[in-house]
């Protein structure tokens, strides 16, 4: 009978029939991994197990037929796995490696979703479809008259700002600043320049700018505007030893007019560096420019600085012309917003509290503005009033008073115009008197008080020695015929009254009246009418012999 021991023991031609199979022998067997491998059949004819059976080679059908943890290998990609690939139109799309684990091709790969990358990802002929341009395209753009270079930025997919190029040479203080001293029409554009500075107009000069300089040997009338430029531009100075200059003095926006309106400037400067920046208003004008420019040097007058300031202390009507003057000082305190023009200094000195007088009332038409101020050159500090227009029937009401008490001390007073437009010659009307304290008539009307408990400081021409009196002060833009009266109710005594211009002294008195006979209330009142001078004038109201009592003034005509 059959022996399990590699032979064939009943000679049938089987080799341990009726066994697993033949000891020694290679047999089929099963592997680790499931696939069907060889081995050599055991000494008792049974078939080897998995760690004994040897895997066969790998071959593309989506196992791992060599339990190597690994399927399809050595080709191209797994079978029936979803693989990267190339579409139709080059781009990386996906698709299942095929039987024969190769990589799909054609229209068996299918395309990815469209990206912002310049291509046509998704096969449709369309590149970066979906999106708002082509990634890297190019295309014209236009900011008002500037034409530029607009690209189609990746990834986004969005038009970036339209680029105009290499900013210009003098785009900003490092780069090459061209002088214009020399007066004369400068051209060029801003459109490729950068915003590199603001200003206080022109809400508030935000968009891209230029710079240039001009440098003043002396003193000069300077004129510069953007007349013939294509855009809103705006012109600013500012003053300073290095660009861009630490102080702004000076920026228009439409003072010249025009559509799209253009700025002028229009300034007497000191000798000095400056420079003129040509911007756009708001954040987004630009566009071409002209910049013309004109430099007239003319000799500033002596007092033209504080440090020059002219003594008028001794009184009078001082003459001058603020034309070649520069601008040094900013007034404040006048309720004009103005920022002032050209201006010139004056000073006076007074050892005791005083009534003063100044006025520029000339004739002349163009706007004045008066300021006192207090404190050491160059520039006193304290504004002690300011005054614009106040003398309405006179000089088109373009002049400027000051009528006030001051207290002992050094002053300064300052002729200015009211705007850079403003200037010319005038005439400056300074008078003072030691009689602070006097009270103010500001305006017609009643000025009600009374003499009891004050001195018998003054006498008329036509009485009062040995009453007491009370005087006050007011100034007149011009002559003027003035009545003052106290023929009312409203006064219970004999009184005086008397005028005095100038001065408050005896030697200036202009009128007196001691009694009114045409005075329905009492023929013991008193009405005086005088045709009073321009510039300081006093009312006092006295009483005769020694009366006193209280009183209504009534003053009118002024």
């Amino acid at each position: 009978p059959e022996v399990c021991n590699g032979r064939d023991d009943d000679c049938d031609g089987i080799c341990d029939d009726g066994f697993g199979c033949c000891s020694g022998t290679s047999v089929s067997c099963t592997t680790a991994c499931g696939t069907t491998g060889t081995g050599a059949c055991a000494a008792n004819c049974t078939p080897p197990g998995p760690g004994a059976c040897t895997p066969p080679p790998e071959v593309c059908n989506g196992i791992d037929d060599d339990c190597d943890g690994e399927t399809d290998e050595g080709f191209p990609c797994r079978q029936g796995a979803i693989v990267s690939c190339t579409t139709i139109c080059g781009s990386t799309g996906s698709g299942a490696c095929t039987a024969d684990c190769r990589i799909p091709a054609g229209a068996a790969c299918t395309p990815p979703p469209e990206v912002c990358n310049g291509r046509d990802d998704d096969c449709d002929t369309r590149p970066d479809n979906g999106f708002a341009c082509v990634g890297g395209s190019t295309q014209t753009c236009a900011v008002g008259s500037c034409i530029g270079t607009q690209t189609c930025g990746i990834p986004a997919c969005t038009w970036n700002a339209c680029n105009f190029g290499t900013p210009p040479a003098n785009d900003a203080c490092g780069g090459t600043i061209q002088e214009i001293s020399g007066g004369g029409t400068f051209v060029g554009s801003t459109c490729a320049a950068n915003n590199d500075y603001t200003a206080s107009c022109g809400a508030t000069a935000a968009s891209p700018d230029v710079v240039f300089s001009l440098t003043l040997a002396g003193a000069a009338d300077v004129t510069l505007d953007t007349v013939g430029s294509d855009y809103d531009a705006v012109l600013y100075v500012r003053s300073g030893a290095t660009c861009p200059g630490a102080t702004e003095i000076a920026c228009d926006d439409n003072s010249a007019g025009g559509t799209p309106g253009q700025a002028r400037i229009m300034r007497r400067l000191a000798a000095g560096a400056y420079w003129v920046i040509v911007d756009g208003a708001g954040a987004g004008n630009r566009g071409s420019f002209t910049l013309n420019v004109t430099v007239t040097a003319t000799p500033t007058p002596p007092n033209d600085t504080c440090a020059g300031a002219i003594d008028i202390t001794a009184g009078g009507v001082f003459f001058g012309s603020t034309t070649t003057a520069t601008d040094d000082h900013m007034y404040t305190g006048c309720p004009s917003s103005a920022t002032g023009g050209r201006d010139v200094w004056y000073t006076f000195v007074i050892e005791s509290s005083q009534v003063i007088y100044l006025d520029t009332v000339d004739g002349n038409r163009w706007d004045t503005v008066l300021q006192i101020r207090q404190g050491s050159c160059p520039s006193p500090a304290t504004a002690v009033v300011c005054a614009d227009d106040q003398c309405s029937g006179y000089s088109g009401g373009l002049r400027s008073q000051i009528v006030r008490v001051l207290d002992a001390g050094t002053y300064y007073v300052v002729v200015d115009g009211y705007s850079s437009a403003s200037a010319g010659n005038f005439a400056l009307r300074f008078q003072r008197a030691p009689c602070a304290n006097a009270g103010r008539i500001a305006a017609n009307g009643n000025y009600d008080g009374t003499t009891v408990g004050q001195g018998n400081d003054s006498a008329g021409a036509c009485g009062g020695s040995g009453a007491p009196d009370y005087m006050y002060y007011f100034g007149l833009c011009g002559p003027r015929g003035v009545t003052a009266t106290t023929c009312n109710a409203q006064t219970n005594f004999d009184t005086v009254i008397y005028f005095r211009s100038g001065d408050c002294n005896a030697a200036s008195e202009v009128a007196c009246n001691d009694n009114n006979p045409l005075c329905a209330v009492s023929t013991l009142r008193s009405t005086v009418t005088a045709n009073l001078p321009q510039g300081l004038n006093f009312a006092i109201v006295d009483g005769f012999w020694l009366a006193e009592g209280a009183y209504r003034l009534a003053i009118s005509g002024m």
